[in-house]
């Protein structure tokens, strides 16, 4: 079994998601869904599919940023 990560953490997606531009059909050379061939081929194949999908999404405004206050001192 293969498992394929189809949304980064960074949320950089391998499909062309409609949430917005930060995927692989919009910012990258590929300009093509990654996520779906790779499924249909694995299964031609009679494997099966495994698919990671980040919740966490670094880049989402609602995220709760660890980084530390301006004010800190080291």
């Amino acid at each position: 079994m293969q498992c394929f990560t189809t949304k980064h953490h960074d949320g950089f997606a391998l499909w062309d998601t409609k949430m917005d531009n930060k995927s692989v059909v919009k910012m990258s050379p590929a300009k093509r869904d990654l996520v779906g061939p790779y499924c249909d081929a694995l299964r031609a194949e009679g494997l099966k599919v495994g698919l990671y999908f980040s919740h966490l999404d670094w880049s989402h405004p609602d995220y709760a940023s660890l980084a530390a206050p301006k004010d800190y001192k080291i």
